[in-house]
Order: C-alpha cells, then sequence, then structure tokens
C-alpha cells in the first residue's frame, strides 16, 4: 500500500512538471509573438519617423508632428526592449524546467493553433459576468469600431447645396444648387 502511495506522488509530481512545462512554453510562445508584433510596429513607425522628419524639414509638416511620432518610435522601443527581456526570462524558465539551464529554447508555431491542438474536447468556460473579461470584450468591440470609422473616413463626404438670393440689379433673384466633393489633392496632412 505504501508503495502504491509512492507511485501515487510520483504520477502527480510528473504530471505537475508536465503542466507546468506546458505553461512555461506558452510563456514563450506568447513573449515570442509579441516581440514579433512589436517589431513589426516599430519597423512601420521607423519609416513614418523617417518620412514625417523628411516632410517636417520642408516645410510640408510640423515639427510637432515629427517629435510626436519619434516619441511614440521611442516608447515603442521601449516596450520592445521589456518584451525581449521577458522572452529571455521565459527562455531560461522551460530551460531550466527541462534540465538544461544553458539552452536558450525558442518554440514554435501560435497561440491559436496551440489552444485548437491543446484543449479540441474542453468547452470555453462561461465568462459572462467576470469584469475583466467583459472589458476586454469591450474594448476589442470598441477598436473594431474604431477601425471601422476610420476606414468611413478616408472616403469623402459629398455635400448638395441649394439657395436662392437677390442681385442689385433689377428685381431678380438667382437659384444656385450643386453638388461638392472635397478632394484632398493639395492637403498635405496638415489638417489632422
Amino acid at each position: 500500500l505504501e508503495t502504491a502511495a509512492v507511485r501515487g506522488g510520483t504520477c502527480v509530481v510528473r504530471v505537475e512538471i508536465q503542466r507546468e512545462t506546458a505553461q512555461q512554453w506558452l510563456e514563450l510562445l506568447s513573449a515570442q509573438e509579441r516581440i514579433a508584433t512589436l517589431s513589426e510596429g516599430a519597423a512601420a513607425l521607423r519609416e513614418a519617423d523617417v518620412l514625417t522628419r523628411t516632410r517636417a524639414s520642408h516645410g510640408a509638416q510640423t515639427e510637432y508632428d515629427a517629435e510626436r511620432v519619434a516619441a511614440e518610435l521611442r516608447a515603442l522601443e521601449s516596450d520592445l526592449r521589456v518584451a525581449e527581456v521577458q522572452l529571455q526570462d521565459a527562455s531560461r524558465r522551460l530551460a531550466i524546467l527541462l534540465g538544461r539551464p544553458r539552452w536558450a529554447p525558442r518554440a514554435v508555431g501560435t497561440l491559436e493553433a496551440a489552444a485548437r491542438r491543446h484543449a479540441p474536447d474542453i468547452a470555453e468556460p462561461d465568462m459572462t459576468g467576470v469584469p475583466a473579461v467583459d472589458f476586454a470584450r469591450r474594448v476589442e468591440r470598441a477598436t473594431e469600431a474604431g477601425e471601422v470609422v476610420a476606414k468611413r473616413e478616408r472616403w469623402p463626404v459629398p455635400s448638395i447645396y441649394g439657395g436662392v438670393y437677390g442681385t442689385t440689379d433689377g428685381d431678380s433673384a438667382s437659384m444656385t444648387f450643386g453638388l461638392s466633393l472635397p478632394l484632398p489633392v493639395f492637403d498635405r496632412g496638415q489638417a489632422s
């Protein structure tokens, strides 16, 4: 009976190590995806920084715009450095769990694929009423709505006008009406 209890305890320890290893692997994968996303954003902001500085030097944009983009770039690069440290930490913790402390493992795959692969039969728990989840869903919906609005605002809005005005030359009245469509041909982005 005592041998069975020891075997059971060993089995529990083994399962706990497997669970912790899987958790560390997911943390490593998450950190890698975060770095990929931040790196992509930083590359785009570097291009925007060069563009705004060039336009500002030619008077096509304000210095404020150039400094604002530069500040956003510095903040994003700072976030990227923090994410790189978190990636190294997650990699070291996984290597230690696997018994190879000098190894720097990298996770392969995506979080979505890992979620599908590791939990295919588990139904998603009902998270309604959990404040953090509700807030995250509201933020997601607001972000999606903001994207829709931004896409709609790219198109010029036509306007119809009409009117009547009297002239001083005789007793006449003129009517005017038409359609107007703004085209940003000479707009250098200074209005935004």
